[in-house]
């Protein structure tokens, strides 16, 4: 079955971008207390930054870093500099996969946050149908979709499988609609 598209490239692009201005890193980003605790608990400077990346990116936009993923300069300056890192220690992170995924493993517990199931699919398809029906515009159901992940603690999937959700909703909406 060929991929469902609901988004255009650059709208894609703005969902997948990471925040870089300065008050919106500050706004999502800035780590506290018992956060640096945790982070310092990583041996190596790298691992102390990949592990304050993770955290950051589960919290915001609320999804996992992908392997071989190289967040933006500035979005990983303003975490270096809270970590006391210097920004080129995150070439090294995860030279190990291992590692990443450890760590992604201990911040899912430690977060109280779920990855994203099947079931997640299913009842995050039928909470979207009425909210579809309300506004079918497509980049309006992607934010919401992804705002109701974050706000259920659940790590978000790949885009696509958002927009997959989104175009399932929609088809549903105009099948009752039509039965209606």
């Amino acid at each position: 079955m060929p991929r469902r598209t609901v988004l255009s490239v650059s709208q894609r692009s703005s969902f997948e971008a990471l925040p870089v201005e300065p008050a919106e890193l500050a706004r999502h980003h800035a780590l506290s207390d018992e956060d640096m605790a945790v982070v310092r608990k990583r041996r190596q400077p790298r691992n102390r930054l990949g592990f304050a990346v993770q955290l950051c990116l589960m919290r915001y936009p609320g999804r996992i870093l992908r392997a071989g993923e190289k967040p933006p300069m500035e979005f990983l300056a303003f975490i270096a500099d809270q970590v006391g890192c210097a920004v080129d220690d995150f070439a090294n992170y995860a030279a190990r996969d291992q590692t990443r995924r450890e760590h992604v493993a201990l911040l899912i517990t430690q977060l109280g946050l779920q990855t994203f199931t099947r079931e997640h699919f299913r009842s995050t398809l039928r909470w979207l149908v009425p909210i579809a029906t309300e506004n079918p515009k497509s980049v309006f159901l992607v934010g919401a979709v992804l705002n109701e992940l974050r706000q259920q603690g659940v790590l978000h999937p790949p885009l696509a499988v958002v927009e997959r959700i989104v175009y399932s909703a929609t088809i549903w909406m105009g099948m009752a609609r039509q039965s209606g």
